[in-house]
């Protein structure tokens, strides 16, 4: 494989109107093709130069094919074109061509692309594939839970029309407001954990009792309490 060849191909430093990146997803998908380690899928190189739908029917095998020879430095040049590619506006086969590869790879043995769902979610809604942005986004919700996220999830499944969704329930039927509630309370409850070493030890007033405090999250309510003993 010659990965000199490949980074021609995906070089976009001089890519500017829409023709351009056009025809630097149909170089490129060729280039996969004739570069692949697979004999199958180079065999298909020729055939590709005049039917054009076949470089694209075999963009994800070829790309996974040659994806997995390439150095580390050699993967990043490649990601920052694609991140590129996916920030040019009104271009909905490309975007629709690397978000289907993203999900691709997810599913690959080779593992998912190092991209960010935060990202990989915003395209997504760019192009109207509501379907991929609510899965990155509910990705990115169970990583990080804000209010923000959650108006985004509420928004993409009003536009799918799930309406139980929508109205902030879960798969699990949790509503989703609890949940961001509830992951505040056990972010805030973590660091007083830490603080307090696990355990608040302090001498009680006067009576020179020692008394053990211990913090625990409220099961029902979300509340953070302190529970106290006295020792003997």
């Amino acid at each position: 494989m010659s990965t000199a060849n490949l980074q021609r191909a995906w070089t976009a430093s001089r890519r500017v109107s829409k023709e351009d990146w056009v025809e630097w997803l149909r170089r490129l998908s060729i280039e996969f093709l004739k570069e692949s380690p697979s004999p199958s899928l180079r065999a298909c190189n020729t055939l590709a130069q005049t039917y054009a739908q076949l470089p694209r029917d075999l963009f994800n095998a070829a790309f996974v094919s040659c994806w997995t020879e390439l150095q580390e430095e050699q993967q990043n040049e490649l990601l920052l074109s694609m991140k590129q590619a996916l920030m040019v506006e009104d271009l909905p086969e490309i975007t629709q061509t690397l978000l289907n590869l993203a999900e691709f790879m997810e599913h690959c043995e080779k593992g998912a692309l190092p991209l960010e769902a935060e990202f990989l979610g915003e395209r997504a809604m760019n192009c109207c594939a509501y379907a991929k942005a609510l899965h990155y986004k509910e990705e990115q919700f169970h990583k990080s839970p804000s209010s923000e996220v959650l108006e985004s999830l509420i928004s993409i499944n009003n536009k799918l029309q799930n309406k139980e969704a929508a109205a902030g329930e879960t798969r699990t039927g949790t509503p989703l407001p609890f949940l961001i509630f509830k992951s505040q309370c056990e972010s805030f409850y973590s660091r007083l954990a830490g603080i307090c070493n696990e355990q608040l030890w302090f001498r009680h007033q006067g009576s020179g009792a020692v008394v053990r405090t211990t913090p625990r999250l409220g099961e029902s309510t979300g509340i953070i309490f302190l529970k106290t003993s006295r020792s003997p």
